[in-house]
């Protein structure tokens, strides 16, 4: 073990001296000579790992940081990988696209001259763009793939990089290894070249794009509507707020509400005590990010107001609660009132596919189990994510054996076409709106249809915590503790039995009543899931490239004050549990 250390050390202190002793800007210069021991260890304990969702990693010097090193290595990488494929393939676009965050603009430029440099044609947009807007356009453009720049609902000390295949989604896990490999033989990348950017415009190797793929995307987006007739009706008194939380589309939502006849459109102007609250972490399903767009939605009466991440791929929804206050709706509750309302209107119209899919996410509730068995349709669930939900997109148009319906995330993603393969909150919210407006002539709301649903399938009550690890031995502690749950997991949780755990990690499910295992048929994850009597439940996950452990749990109860005091029961032993073991 101290011969492992030693080495270790080594590798980190030969890293660090390679970085030193390099050309770097002054800036990442300035911020390498004022590092402390801990933070050369974290720098560069390891190089870039690509995950499911390429990578995410904190901002700043070093191997194990998001910089313009980190993405001239990814890129180069992947340029071999494409020109591996020989030059049908090489001569195919890649399209680029980045969210508002500080130094996206900058990485996305890095990946455009280094793909130029192999000879590869890149199309960049030259303001930020929403991702599924990049999603489109990969599919759009016939692109060989895409990369989009940005970190989510994360807080502005990460920043990321995901890539997508010529099929519009987020790459498969062997897509990444091919990646992967190819990164591991360059080494440090360091020494990547990029191309000028003069020579790279000149050669026509570099475009910049406009709005020529807004107005295609825009386009897209009128087809939509389910019923036309309900906007034609409600779209000039249907109020909604927007909060796009510095996002990258609130120019392209509003034109797109206004393209299918919507007039009262509000967007929710930040104010500063709201920029604090979203620069510390811009998730659309915290309330405090929100308190402008609600104080905006009471003085106009707003029916509606939707949240955005500042990619706009994740939505949220909140609505009139009837007592003259808005509530904030969790994602499974919004994805559970859109899968209805679709079904109502492919129903009406005849369009319903028998045995359609609907995907959701591994930690996803299930609160849409029943509206989807009801109507015939397969509910199937993705241990990777919208990486998961998007391939199953591209395998149903090309085998044409069963119909794509709806895809979700518990994050407040949707997917709910097929051309774009990956989360689109402004389609979401698109349809949102309309969902509203069908209602509204028919003297109902969004609220009342959530409590008929309620009524019919039982209450359902979620929650997601995050818990920050700050040792640098983090990964091994959060494996220690998954392996302890999955081991010596407790047969009673909240006063409920505990009936299946699923180890998503090594594909097996735990009989915990019977005292049996079984086979999962799914790709591994680093969660685990445990099923609760009554259809309660609770969840750990774990990301190599966040440190903190993501715990999230969730209640079903035939009532709404003990579904919530079910939940807060759970909570309290899970956490009691998470802390007795770390």
């Amino acid at each position: 073990m101290i011969a492992k250390v030693d080495l270790m050390e080594q590798e980190i202190q030969y890293r660090y001296s390679r970085w030193r002793n390099s050309d770097l800007p002054s800036y990442l210069m300035k911020e390498l000579h004022e590092m402390k021991v801990t933070e050369i260890m974290d720098s560069f304990y390891r190089r870039p790992s690509l995950g499911m969702e390429g990578l995410i990693s904190k901002v700043g010097v070093g191997t194990n940081r998001m910089n313009i090193f980190t993405v001239r290595h990814i890129c180069q990488a992947l340029s071999y990988e494409i020109v591996s494929r020989g030059l049908v393939y090489q001569h195919r676009v890649v399209v680029i696209a980045y969210d508002s965050r500080l130094h996206s603009r900058s990485f996305a430029e890095q990946a455009a001259l280094v793909l130029a440099n192999n000879n590869i044609k890149v199309y960049l947009f030259d303001h930020p763009r929403p991702a599924s807007e990049l999603a489109f356009s990969v599919r759009w453009l016939h692109a060989i793939a895409g990369l989009n720049f940005s970190a989510g609902r994360l807080s502005p000390q990460y920043h990321g990089m995901q890539i997508y295949s010529d099929y519009g989604c987020l790459v498969s896990d062997s897509y990444i290894a091919r990646v992967q490999t190819y990164m591991d033989q360059i080494g440090d990348g360091l020494d990547i070249e990029v191309l000028p950017a003069e020579e790279a415009i000149a050669t026509g190797k570099l475009v910049m794009v406009g709005t020529e793929i807004d107005k295609a995307y825009i386009e897209y987006l009128e087809n939509t509507p389910l019923s036309r007739e309900s906007i034609q009706i409600m779209g000039s008194s249907m109020r909604v707020v927007l909060a796009p939380l510095f996002g990258t589309g609130g120019k392209i939502i509003g034109r797109a509400f206004a393209a299918l006849g919507y007039t009262e459109i509000h967007q929710a102007e930040i104010s500063d005590s709201d920029a604090i609250s979203i620069a510390r972490a811009p998730d659309p399903h915290q309330l405090e990010v929100l308190l402008t767009a609600y104080q905006l939605a009471r003085e106009i009466q707003a029916d509606i107001v939707l949240g955005f991440n500042p990619e706009e791929n994740e939505l949220s929804l909140s609505v009139k609660d009837g007592r003259g206050g808005y509530l904030l709706l969790h994602a499974n509750q919004t994805a559970a009132l859109l899968l209805q309302y679709i079904i109502q209107s492919r129903e009406a119209m005849n369009s319903l596919p028998l045995g359609g899919v609907v995907v959701k996410t591994l930690l996803c509730s299930n609160f849409l189990n029943g509206i989807a068995a009801d109507h015939g349709l397969q509910l199937i669930e993705s241990t990777q994510g919208f990486q998961g939900i998007g391939a199953k997109m591209a395998e149903c148009e090309r085998t044409g054996k069963q119909a794509f319906v709806f895809g979700f995330d518990e994050y407040g993603g949707y997917a709910l076409g097929n051309f774009v393969r990956g989360k689109d909150g402004i389609h979401a919210a698109l349809l949102v709106a309309e969902m509203a407006a069908n209602y509204k002539t028919k003297g109902s709301t969004i609220y009342q249809e959530l409590l008929k649903l309620y009524e019919k399938y039982g209450w359902f009550a979620e929650e997601r915590i995050n818990l920050s690890c700050a040792d640098l031995n983090w990964w091994q502690q959060a494996g220690i503790l998954m392996d302890r749950i999955s081991i010596e997991s407790p047969l009673t949780i909240g006063g409920l039995s505990a009936v299946k755990l699923h180890d998503y990690r090594s594909g097996e499910v735990k009989d915990l009543i019977k005292q049996r295992s079984s086979k999962i048929a799914h790709a591994p994850a680093y969660a685990l899931k445990c099923e609760l009597t009554g259809g309660s439940w609770y969840g750990v996950r774990l990301s190599k490239d966040i440190p903190e452990i993501e715990l999230v749990i969730g209640s079903r109860h035939p009532e709404e004050k003990a579904c919530k005091y079910q939940l807060s029961a759970i909570r309290s032993d899970v956490l009691h549990l998470i802390e007795s073991i770390i």
